[in-house]
């Protein structure tokens, strides 16, 4: 038999004189009222809700069966109906409501002969059931956080499984016997850095000529990391102060090479302007001597070359001195200026050192402190107990959200958002 093309209302009039035709569909059994789970208010129906699937059918007419979810609107969209409102339904009421809408209306079907037989649909031929959950939403440390399948009677303990389980490597991490080790290295390390910046200090004060604070070597720890690390820090120091040194030396060097020869110029210049002097002379004669006719024009020429030679000499020799002068000045202040520098960069360096210390200071007294409170915590801890799980569950309850705390044991509803937070303790 196959479904027609034609849909008819019919009327109850038309319903009882239709009694007398045989129908080709079989009755099917009225489906059992669903009652799941424990809410946030005790136990109460299964309410259909947003992302909810029903699937509807007609006993004996298999092409009418069909599944439709709740949409935001609450809605579900049945064939021939149309829209129907679903949400905040137990699936009895939905059932009863399509129940009545199918009852007024009648099938247009063809036999297998070839036959159209119009046959009116009662409401124990409606079966309506639920196709799929909306999901459970699992959150907070799980392994896989996200939608679990809902099933009829799932607890959150069979949830978590589903979900991967608890994350077990964060709550290692909140093992105090695993933190007692983690905080030890940290004091250790602290330690280690504390004794770098005591010795730096000691070291920056020697070099800037500041007396060293009293009681501070008693702060220095005495493990023999913490002496190496120091040591280490001395040798870097010496290294530095011997690298300064010898730039120093160098530029000294070049100081005293440069006064050398400026001194040697500046006596050349000397001789070079006496003999200048002299070339003067000499042609001032030459020039007395011609005039009274006792000498030539070509000694006085020569005495005239003589002396431009020697001014050009003394020229040149001037220059040289004054630049000879300059190096000697810049090689003298280069010397100055690496030292202020490195002075300046000292006094920095030991600005630092003591903020950093305060800083490592801090440290330290909260690394002792968190030491002090897991070795309390290991006495009474047990590795063997394992995480104790704080589980949320947030339902929505007849349109209200409420949230409420559960065990393993919850049983849970569609739609639940469940939230686990691992505790140590």
């Amino acid at each position: 038999m196959t479904i027609g093309v034609r849909w008819m209302c019919l009327s109850r009039s038309h319903q009882v004189f239709q009694t007398g035709v045989l129908r080709h569909c079989a009755f099917a059994a009225l489906a059992t009222v669903f009652t799941l789970g424990f809410s946030a208010e005790g136990k109460a129906d299964f309410l259909l809700g947003v992302g909810d699937v029903v699937e509807v059918s007609i006993a004996g007419i298999p092409d009418l069966r069909a599944r439709a979810m709740v949409n935001t609107d609450g809605n579900v969209i049945i064939p021939i109906i149309g829209s129907v409102s679903a949400a905040g339904l137990d699936i009895a009421s939905l059932r009863k409501k399509l129940q009545d809408e199918f009852s007024t209306r009648a099938i247009s079907v063809r036999s297998a002969d070839g036959r159209t037989v119009i046959t009116p649909v009662s409401p124990e031929e409606v079966s309506l059931t639920i196709a799929e959950y909306r999901p459970v939403y699992m959150s907070g440390d799980l392994a896989r956080a996200g939608e679990v399948a809902y099933r009829p009677g799932m607890t959150v303990r069979q949830a978590v499984s589903v979900a991967g389980g608890y994350d077990v490597v964060r709550f290692r991490v909140n093992n105090p016997q695993l933190e007692a080790v983690t905080f030890s290295a940290e004091y250790t390390t602290l330690e280690g850095e504390l004794a770098q910046a005591l010795e730096k200090k000691k070291q920056l004060q020697l070099e800037l000529g500041i007396k060293p604070e009293e009681g501070e070597d008693s702060e220095l720890p005495r493990t023999p990391a913490a002496q190496a690390a120091a040591s280490l820090v001395a040798q870097q120091f010496q290294t530095q102060r011997e690298d300064f040194d010898r730039e120093v030396k160098h530029l000294q060097d070049t100081y005293k090479r440069v006064s050398v020869r400026t001194a040697f110029l500046n006596q050349q210049k000397d001789r070079e302007e006496e003999g200048m002097k002299a070339d003067v002379e000499e042609l001032d004669r030459a020039k007395a001597l011609l005039e009274r006719g006792t000498t030539s024009t070509q000694r006085v020429s020569e005495a005239r070359r003589a002396m431009l030679a020697s001014a050009t000499r003394a020229l040149q020799t001037g220059a040289e001195a004054a630049q000879a002068s300059l190096v000697q000045y810049e090689a003298d202040r280069a010397v100055e200026k690496l030292q202020e520098q490195r002075h300046l960069r000292l006094l920095e360096d030991l600005q630092e050192t003591n903020t950093r210390l305060i800083r490592i200071r801090a440290q330290l007294n909260a690394a002792k402190q968190k030491l002090a409170f897991v070795g309390a915590m290991k006495s009474t801890w047990s590795t063997a107990s394992g995480p104790n799980a704080r589980i949320m569950i947030h339902r929505n309850v007849n349109g209200e959200s409420k949230s409420f705390l559960g065990t393993g044991a919850t049983l849970l509803m569609p739609g639940d958002a469940v939230e686990v937070a691992l505790q140590g303790d």
